[in-house]
C-alpha cells in the first residue's frame, strides 16, 4: 500500500524476460515538516534490466485535494521505455497545502516496473538532484540514510538468471551466494554482504572482515581506549598465564584461535552458539545430533564447481582444510558426551 511498508527485501530473483515491481520509499518524514514532492536518479545496470513504467500516483497523493504533476523520464509517462541506465524520477503535488503529506509519514514514494533483459546481477542506487524529498515550502527535507546498492550492506540488487560464485547453482537458490564459505543467513544474522565474498563475518584479528572501515567490532576491549581483547598484549582471556597476544587459543577450548576465525567462530567464547567448534547444532552440548550434520555436506569444498560445493559451510569445517571430510567427523569423539555452560 502507499501509505504502509512490508517487509524489505534486500535482493530479489528473477528470470530473464520477467517483469515485476520494485519500490523506492521513506520510512518517515520528521514530525514538523509535510511532504510535497521528490525527486532523484534510480541507477541500474541497462545490459540487466530496463524501466517499462513507473507509478508516483502512491505516498504523495494519499491526501484529499493532491494534484500530482509528475516530471520524470518519458518511461513514467507515455513511454518508451528507459533504457540507459538512469531513470530521472520527479514529482509534485500543486494542490493545496492542506494536500501535502503531513510530518511522520511514511510509505512509497514511487514503485516501478522493471524488466529482466540480461543474465546477472544489478544493483540499485538512488541519487539525490540536489536533494531527495521537499516539502510544501519548497525545502529539501534532509534524507539520513539512503539503503540502496551503494549501501553495506547492499539493498536493492536484482539477481536474473545469475550463478555469482560459478558453483552451478542459480543465485536465487543458492544458500551461499558469493561463495566464501558463510551461508547467506549466518552473513545477514552478523551484518556482512551475502553478495561480496570479500566481506565476512567479522571476527577478533585486527582486520575489518566485514568491510565496513571498523575493526573487531562487538569483541570484548577489557581496557577501553586500546586494541580488543584479541590484540591486547595485557589480556589473558582464559587464565593461563599466556597473554592474548601470545596464546594460540585465547579461550581454552580446544581449537586454536586461527582455526575458530577460520570457520566463523569466536576465538575469545568457550562455549555458546557459534563459540564451541565441535557444537555444531548450538545446543552446548557434543552427541550424535551433531554428527548427524556432517553427511549433507560432506564431501563439499570451498570455491568448488562440483554440484555438492554450494553446500560448502565453514562452520562444519572443524579441520579447516576447506573441504569437509572425514578429518571433521574425526574431530568430534573428543568432545562426544561434552557439555559447555556461560
Amino acid at each position: 500500500m502507499a501509505t504502509s511498508l512490508g517487509t524489505i527485501e534486500r535482493q530479489i530473483c528473477v528470470s530473464s524476460g520477467q517483469t515485476f515491481d520494485i519500490d523506492v520509499f521513506v520510512d518517515a518524514i520528521p514530525q514538523d515538516r509535510d511532504l510535497a514532492g521528490f525527486n532523484y536518479l534510480l541507477s541500474y545496470d541497462p545490459t540487466k534490466l530496463q524501466v517499462n513504467a513507473c507509478n508516483h500516483n502512491m505516498l504523495l497523493m494519499s491526501q484529499p485535494g493532491g494534484i500530482l504533476a509528475d516530471v520524470s523520464d518519458n518511461a513514467c509517462k507515455t513511454g518508451p521505455p528507459d533504457t540507459d541506465g538512469t531513470l530521472l524520477a520527479g514529482a509534485a503535488d500543486l494542490g493545496p497545502t492542506s494536500a501535502a503529506e503531513p510530518g511522520g509519514s511514511l510509505g512509497v514514494l514511487g514503485r516501478y516496473q522493471l524488466q529482466a533483459v540480461g543474465s546477472g546481477s544489478s544493483v540499485l542506487t538512488l541519487s539525490p538532484i540536489q536533494g531527495f524529498v521537499a516539502d510544501s515550502l519548497a525545502t529539501f527535507i534532509p534524507v539520513e540514510e539512503v539503503h540502496d546498492g551503494n549501501w553495506t550492506p547492499q539493498y536493492g540488487v536484482i539477481l536474473v538468471d545469475a550463478d555469482m560464485d560459478g558453483d552451478g547453482a542459480n543465485d536465487c537458490t543458492d544458500p551461499d551466494t558469493d561463495g566464501d564459505g558463510f551461508p547467506n543467513v549466518r552473513e545477514d544474522a552478523r551484518e556482512s554482504n551475502p553478495l561480496n565474498a570479500a566481506s565476512t563475518p567479522e571476527e577478533c584479528d585486527g582486520l575489518d572482515n566485514d568491510g565496513d572501515s571498523a575493526v573487531d567490532e562487538g569483541y570484548p576491549d577489557t581496557n577501553p581506549g586500546g586494541p580488543k581483547d584479541c590484540m591486547d598484549s595485557l589480556v589473558d582471556t582464559d587464565g593461563d598465564t599466556l597473554v592474548n597476544t601470545a596464546d594460540a587459543d585465547d579461550d581454552n577450548d580446544g581449537f586454536s584461535d586461527q582455526r575458530e576465525i577460520s570457520i566463523g567462530l569466536s576465538s575469545l567464547a568457550a562455549c555458546g552458539p557459534d563459540n564451541w567448534a565441535p557444537d555444531l547444532n548450538n545446543n552446548q552440548t557434543v552427541n550424535v545430533l551433531d554428527a548427524l550434520m556432517l553427511p549433507p555436506v560432506m564431501g563439499s569444498t570451498l570455491g568448488g564447481t562440483l554440484a555438492i560445493d554450494h553446500k560448502y559451510d565453514r562452520r562444519f569445517d572443524l579441520s579447516a582444510n576447506q573441504t569437509i571430510n572425514v578429518l571433521d567427523a574425526l574431530l568430534l569423539p573428543p568432545h562426544m558426551g561434552k557439555s559447555c555452560t556461560g
